[in-house]
Order: structure tokens, then sequence, then C-alpha cells
């Protein structure tokens, strides 16, 4: 295994052989062995040429097929070379391809006689935005920080260049609080990569553009301090806080996290740990900010909690994996959320409903997937696959409708893998609707992959209110504060089941949640050997109880991007898409989304894999000679306001579409800039956000969603509750930004 040392601040971390041997198996090497290199933190790395004929691989452990990924072949464009980069936590793989003639080899050695001629620093809230070069390996740059509690983030920047000419990203990196990370910056996709650490880097070196990261010592005398007590404890990463004397106590303040939050004081004046109290650590409530109080003369310590946090803002803090993102399999197996539970839930709605054409869980989930078959199909009543939906082709899926003629084989075979909220989605215009709640679930142990996900639109207790969204918003927060798993299932367990009967809240898992106007039910199908993601709605149609095929929302169909294709709804689709299209042009990838104002424009499936080119918005534009819609959106831009090129604008709008989002290399939207305003739109795991398959308890999850979009939903639903609280006259509580006009389907696809 190749060592490594890494510069992290101004220690020098050494790498151990605590990964696995990996090896690169595919075309062209005949399905060989070839090794990995470790490249630091729990990155392997290798350049790799295919062949004309050559386009597939896998990355396998220790010389056998024992273990290997992806489940599917990865695959690439053949005829070309790449530097294919395996996150061993993650299982994550990343094919860059190469286009200069830079060197993979990691060579970080001092004594190379070459110079190289990039220079990139890291410049954040560790160093007080000063300048700390990264150290470059290969094709990549790498450093490691220790983030204090203070809005943590940070950016990359050209150190070759004058200040912030050329830095990435356009808008902070934002990262969790009192956290160590190992920072990878690769230089050909401007792609950023953060890898929590369970300890320190050690302290990071100062800036010569900063004069001090602490305040200015009242004494400028040459002697030593009477008297120094520090602080140390999980808020500082156990660092060092110096505590302010007053009188003849020493104070501070420090917020503290969800993770074991505990403490001591220590004197400065000793070798470290030499005297510290108390004994054991102070242990304090979670999620909640402490005037410290420290007594020398009889050393005793007081934590009294204060209502706001230390700089005095509201002392919300969520937990993104209790309150956003729940996906640890001790919650999710002791909240019992079975598959058939959902269906058996639903079911009985439906006969409530409808109650001359009663149907059971088993015959619900059958007719769901029979719609992927050709009429007569295998359970009779309901919709069958036509070719069409929504006036455009639709590709009928028998892979997957065979769960219809056999659903007993199929319906005990999948696994909830995450439970979602998506209070980011709420309607904050009219404030109908306070977002979506969702479970996520998976087929196991089948020859092939399936995703079906319900997203349930939650309505507002109290419509036209903002406010009204806070029984839903505190049922998320308050399970934060709560360490104990089974408490936190139960509850989980009873609001999808039962909802807040008390507050006018409906159980989530309602058939009218997933009706026309409230949510969906979305599929995202690899049984065949293509990706494709649709979407349902629950229905009684011709005195039958169904989940029907409906479109995609936020997913028009290529062909009305071009101008070369003779459709009758291109000409008012796109005068739609320039009236709306300053929804596009936010500068958050978190926030901007694709308006459509029309569903007749909306397709009825959404491809990741196969036939991607009716996602292509870019592609399908250029196909035509006739470059008028391509300059009016320019123009469009110009008169908004905005920078982003024509090719960014479609780049943005493909990847509002489900294949877009869930596989955004497949349409270029990974490289540089590819959205504009330095940006690009961050990785997947391959065709998914979240997957069965997991690590240490927890189901995997996305660089995107880890690195962009979990943290934007926190702190959106941070500011939200603050805003409950705050003065009328703020006007805090809408929270609110108005589209450019009346919306349809002006929500993200993801």
């Amino acid at each position: 295994m190749l060592k490594k040392l890494f510069v992290c601040g101004a220690a020098l971390l050494a790498s151990v052989n605590t990964y696995a041997a990996w090896e690169f198996r595919g075309e062209p090497n005949n399905w060989g062995i070839t090794p990995l290199t470790f490249a630091g933190g729990d990155r392997h790395v290798l350049r790799q040429t295919f062949s004309a004929s050559q386009d597939e691989f896998k990355i396998a452990k220790d010389g056998s097929w024992a273990i290997n990924f992806p489940v599917q072949n990865f695959k690439v464009a053949p005829g070309k070379t790449y530097d294919i980069t395996f996150f061993e936590s993650s299982k994550i793989i990343q094919a860059v391809e190469v286009t200069s003639s830079s060197s993979i080899a990691a060579s970080s050695s001092s004594s190379s006689s070459s110079t190289s001629t990039e220079n990139w620093v890291f410049r954040g809230t560790p160093n007080s935005w000063g300048k700390t070069p990264m150290t470059q390996v290969g094709g990549v740059f790498v450093t490691c920080q220790n983030f204090g509690s203070d809005d943590p983030r940070f950016k990359i920047m050209n150190g070759n260049k004058a200040d912030w000419v050329e830095a990435f990203p356009a808008q902070d990196f934002r990262v969790a609080a009192n956290t160590s990370f190992d920072i990878t910056f690769t230089l050909a996709t401007k792609q950023i990569q953060v890898t929590a650490r369970t300890t320190a880097c050690g302290t990071p070196a100062s800036s010569s553009s900063s004069s001090s990261l602490s305040s200015a010592s009242s004494s400028v005398g040459s002697s030593a301090p009477a008297e120094s007590w520090i602080f140390r404890g999980t808020p500082n990463n156990w660092g060092k806080t110096s505590m302010t004397k007053s009188g003849s106590v020493f104070v501070t303040c420090q917020q503290f996290g969800s993770d074991d939050p505990r403490f001591k004081i220590m004197n400065g004046l000793k070798a470290d740990w030499v005297e510290a109290f108390p004994a054991q650590d102070f242990r304090v409530a979670a999620n909640t900010a402490f005037d410290i109080t420290f007594t020398p003369s009889t050393k005793n310590i007081q934590a009294t909690p204060r209502s706001t946090n230390c700089d005095g803002s509201s002392n919300v803090v969520l937990d993104t994996e209790r309150s956003l993102f729940v996906r640890d399999q001790a919650t999710l197996a002791a909240a019992n959320f079975g598959f058939r539970s959902v269906l058996t839930q639903l079911s009985n709605q439906f006969n409530a409903a409808n109650p001359a054409a009663p149907l059971n869980d088993v015959q619900l989930f059958a007719r769901m997937w029979d719609t992927q078959n050709l009429a007569p199909g295998f359970v009779p009543g309901g919709p069958k696959c036509t070719g069409q939906l929504n006036g455009f082709p639709h590709r009928c899926r028998p892979t997957e409708g065979i769960q219809a003629q056999i659903p007993l084989e199929f319906i005990d075979k999948y696994i909830p893998i995450a439970l979602v909220n998506r209070f980011d989605l709420r309607d904050k215009v009219n404030f109908s609707n306070c977002g979506e709640n969702r479970i996520v679930f998976a087929l196991q142990n089948s020859t092939g992959r399936n995703f079906i996900i319900f997203e349930a639109g939650m309505p507002n207790p109290t419509p036209g209110v903002a406010a009204g969204c806070a029984p839903i918003v505190n049922f998320w927060k308050n399970l934060s504060a709560d360490a104990n798993v089974t408490t936190r299932a139960a509850a989980l367990r009873d609001f999808y089941f039962n909802g807040l009967p008390g507050q006018n809240v409906r159980p989530v898992i309602d058939i009218r949640n997933y009706s026309v106007g409230f949510g969906q039910i979305r599929t995202n199908q690899f049984m065949e050997g293509i990706w494709v993601l649709k979407e349902f709605n629950t229905a009684i149609e011709n005195g039958v109880s169904i989940i029907k095929p409906v479109s995609v929302k936020a997913n028009p169909v290529g062909d009305l991007f071009n101008l070369s294709v003779n459709d009758f709804r291109g000409a008012n689709f796109r005068s739609q898409f320039l009236a709306n299209m300053g929804s596009l042009l936010i500068n958050d990838l978190s926030t901007f989304s694709l308006t459509v104002q029309d569903d007749a424009h909306n397709n009825g499936q959404s491809h990741a894999s196969g036939s991607t080119f009716e996602n292509s918005f870019l592609a399908q534009a250029n196909q035509s000679s006739d470059a008028s819609f391509r300059n009016a959106i320019q123009a469009r831009a110009q008169q908004l306001g905005s920078n982003l090129t024509t090719d960014q604008i479609l780049n943005r709008a493909t990847a509002m579409t489900c294949g877009g989002c869930h596989e955004p290399s497949a349409f270029g939207l990974t490289g540089a800039n590819s959205v504009g305003n330095g940006q690009s739109w961050p990785f997947t795991l391959g065709f998914t956000h979240v997957t069965e398959f997991s690590t240490n308890g927890k189901f995997d999850i996305s660089p995107a969603l880890i690195n962009v979009f979990l943290p934007a939903r926190k702190a959106d639903m941070e500011a939200f509750i603050n805003s409950l609280s705050a003065p009328a006259s703020t006007g805090a509580t809408t929270n609110a930004v108005a589209p450019a006009t009346s919306v349809l389907t002006g929500k993200r696809s993801g």
C-alpha cells in the first residue's frame, strides 16, 4: 500500500495503512488486476486509457470478486483516458477525462527538481480568510483544516492570480461546525470534496495576512500571565480556547452540538492535562449554548443554559440526520416502516373512499406495476402502457411490469432506506402547503435495482399563513434533541401513520397526499438495465382505485427546445420558458428551479441512461441551425441582469430534470463551470442520491446531498424556525422569494 505525506495546516500528517487493497478490473486489462494507488484520506486513484472498443470496468477488493463496485459495470466513453478515483468510505467512483498531458502520479516529495506551475490556496474561517497553500497530489490539491463553531466555510482560490479573481465555489462551501476535514480540490473539474475526520489535523498554520485568531491580550508586558485557564471540549474539537477572567472567576460561552456534548477546564500554564477539571468530563445538554464559569479557588464549574446562541441569535440547531434525512438502519428498523404496512394503509384508505371496489396491499402493488405492461397486462382494472403519455412517447417497462404478474415474489423485498423532510419545497408565496415528507424504499435481493419514493405533499394546517406549518416543523425539529433511537422511531411512525390530529395535521401516508395537486409517488427503475424515472398519482377513476402514471413534473420534453422539430406545442413552450427563466438564474445551486407553466409540456418519463437525449436540452437546442431561440435565451438573461451563457442556462434546465439531477455526468453537468458562476452540478452516487448499500449502519448518500443540498435545507429550516419568534415587523415569517410568474410546476424535480 502506497503511503504518502500531506501537509495539513502546520502539521505533517502521514497517511496510515487503514484502507484495503483496491484494484481496477475492466476491459483495458482484460478484467485482470491493476492495483489502485492510495492517495490519502479514503481515495484510491489510477489513470487508465480505454481503446475504441473498451468502455466498462469495476473496482474490486483484495484480488477477488467477493466485493466489487458498482453493481452494474461502470461505463465511460470509449477511446479516451480517465483519471479514476475510488472513495472507499462512500464507494463512489469518479472518472474524469484527461484533457492534458499532466500526470496523475502523486508526487508530494520535496526533492523533485521541477515546480508545479499551479498554485491553489485555502481561504476560510480556520485561517481567518488568510492564504494556506494546498499540497498538489497529481491532478488534485489537498489540505486538512480544523473548523470551529463560528459559521464554518471556505473557498479554494488560484494563488497565481489576483485575490478572488478565480475562486471556487461561487458561494462559500459550508461544513459542519467543530469538525476537522480532509479537503480535496480537483484541478480539472474544480470539484471540491470534504471528508470528515475523527481526529484533529493539528493547529492550522496561521496566515501572514491575518493579524490574529484570538482577542488581543490586555497585558503587553513581557512577564508571563499569573493565571490562565483553557476550555477544551466538543465545541472546539478538544482544542484550546482561552477563558476570559472576570474578577475572581474565568468565563466563556460555548455552543454544544448533538454529538456527546462535554468538556473540561485546563490550566493553561501547565503541560496538557496535568491539571484539568472535573476529573470526569463535564456533560451538558445537546444542541444548547451555555455560559460556563470556572472558579479557580474552589475548582467549581457552573454551566448555565442560554435561551440564545452565544452571539445572541436563536439557538435552534438541527441535526441533519434526525430532522432532515433519517437514514440510519437502527431508527428505520425500530420504526417498523415495512413496505406492506404503507401499502396496507393506502389500500384501507382507498377502500374507505371507494367501498364498492375493495383491494388489498398486494393488489394495489400489482396494479401499480401493471401500468408498465402493454394491455391486457396481468391485473384487471387500472391503466396499462400504451407507448404514449401526456402526448409524448413513453417507454413500456415489462421487466419491472413482471412485478404485477408475481407480486409476492417482490413485495417483501422492498426495504425502507430513508425518511426525508423536504420542508424546503413548501409554497413560499401562498403558504398552501408545508413541503413534502418522503419515504424511500429500495428493492433488495433481486436481479435488478428498483426504488419507490412516496413523496407526500403536506397541506398547511392553516392555509395562507406561513406560521401554520409550525406543528410540522416543530415535530421534525424536536427529533434533533432526542438522542434515544427508540423514542425517535416511535414518534416518526406515529407521525407518518397517524399525523398530528390535535394540530390538524393528517398522516403522511394518506392517499390524498399523493394525488394530483398535492404530492406524488416516483420510481427510479433499473431492472431492465436502463435507468428511467417515472411519476405516479393516487386516484379513483371509473370506479377503480389506482396508482396511475402521470407526467414527470418540471421535466419538459427535449424536442420543445429543438427548432428543427415540428411540434405544435414548441412555440408556446419556448415563449413560457423565456417568460419564467428568472427562476433558473438564481446563483445558489440549492434553490434555482425550472418553471414549467403548462403541464402539457412535461414528459412522461426521465431517462438517466439510454435515451438521455430527451433531457439533453443543450444538445437539442444545438441540433437546429436556427439560432433564434438560443439568441433569445441570451438576450433574456442579459435583460434580467444575469451573466450566465445560453449553454449554462440550458444545462441548469437539464439539472432540474430527474435524469439530470440523478446522473449529471451523463449530460456534462459535472464539468467545470457547467452551470455558471464557476459552479458545476455536484456528483451523485451514480443514478441515485441514497442507495440500498450501507456504511457503518447508515444507508449511503451522495456527495451532492452531503455537501450542497442538506446544508442548504438545514439552513432554510433553521431560518424559518428562528423567524417564528421574530418581531412581526421584520417580515421574517414569510421566508419567501416570489418567482417571476405564477408557477404550476415550478419546484425542483429532485
